[in-house]
């Protein structure tokens, strides 16, 4: 059952039944932001987002704007919700994991740059096509990830 705003922003909270309910709670029952400045900071059109908080089913908000809601709030319980749906759960991390040693994570960044090259010598075999070109870019995020983690390490080994 939806509350008035009014009641929802001051202390009694939503009961929203569904995740159009939960998303219209979320978007219209922020105390810190308006529903424009929500869908400036979005990238969502103002007129798209009242479709996507409307409770017309046909009008659903693509996973990705609905990530961008979801940090912009930090109202992560509308992806946990969305994914439910599909038996699927999140659970959140308590702090980013701490790269410990910066040898190890450099190991690391040797083993993503081997299997980076081992899939750009595979796929220019027989021509790249887009799927290979999917998952060459992947493998460049896992290889910029390790460069970072190795960066980190070297960050916390000289604040020891």
């Amino acid at each position: 059952m939806m509350v008035q705003r009014r009641l929802c922003v001051h202390g009694e909270k939503c009961r929203p039944l569904s995740f159009k309910q939960l998303l219209n709670c979320r978007v219209l029952h922020d105390s810190a932001h308006t529903i424009e400045s929500i869908a400036e900071h979005c990238a969502i059109k103002l007129s798209r987002l009242r479709k996507y908080i409307s409770e017309s089913e046909t009008d659903q908000i693509p996973f990705l704007a609905l990530l961008r809601v979801a940090a912009f709030l930090d109202a992560w319980d509308l992806v946990d919700y969305a994914l439910q749906a599909h038996g699927r759960r999140t659970a959140p991390i308590d702090a980013a994991a701490a790269p410990a040693n910066p040898l190890n994570e450099a190991v690391d960044v040797a083993v993503a740059a081997a299997t980076l090259l081992e899939a750009v010598r595979a796929a220019a075999v027989d021509g790249i096509d887009d799927s290979e070109k999917a998952r060459v870019r992947e493998l460049l995020r896992v290889v910029h990830r390790e460069v970072d983690d190795v960066s980190a390490a070297l960050d916390q080994a000289g604040a020891k």
